[in-house]
């Protein structure tokens, strides 16, 4: 009988394990050096390209709070949340609801871009027709 040498050994058995002792490891071949870049530094000195820092997003912990509104205060955010939500193309409505909670949420955060005298608020009406004078010296009309 002739043995086939191309035959492989099954694992496990004598010859398998025989194989394996005189098999040498592959060797990991190293790329080859690219040739050296020389440049005139005088006409082109080297540049070093720096990678753009993106901003880090810092997501606020958002903290439950109950805020008791009046009927018409209700009724005025319902009212332009459903302006809203008709008004947006089909391809924006699927993405994200807007809701009372974003509304409020965005006229607070308009707050911090208006300047308001703070000192010395009376009442409620005080507040008011300061926070009117803020946004007309904005540049609106309220």
């Amino acid at each position: 009988m002739k043995e086939d040498r191309n035959k492989k050994p099954v694992p496990g058995s004598f010859a398998y394990l025989q194989q394996m002792q005189t098999t040498p490891l592959p060797q990991h071949q190293e790329k080859p050096e690219s040739p050296a870049i020389t440049t005139d530094t005088e006409k082109n000195p080297p540049t070093r390209v720096v990678p753009e820092e993106k901003p880090v997003m810092v997501v606020e912990q958002e903290i439950r709070m109950t805020l008791p509104l009046p009927e018409s205060s209700v009724a005025l955010l319902d009212q332009i949340e459903r302006t809203i939500f008709t008004k947006r193309d089909i391809k924006h409505r699927s993405r994200k609801r807007l809701t009372k909670n974003n509304v409020a949420r965005s006229w607070l955060s308009l707050l911090r871009e208006i300047s308001v005298d703070w000192s010395n608020i009376r009442d409620d009406a005080d507040l008011t027709e300061r926070l009117r004078k803020a946004i007309r010296d904005k540049g609106m009309n309220v």
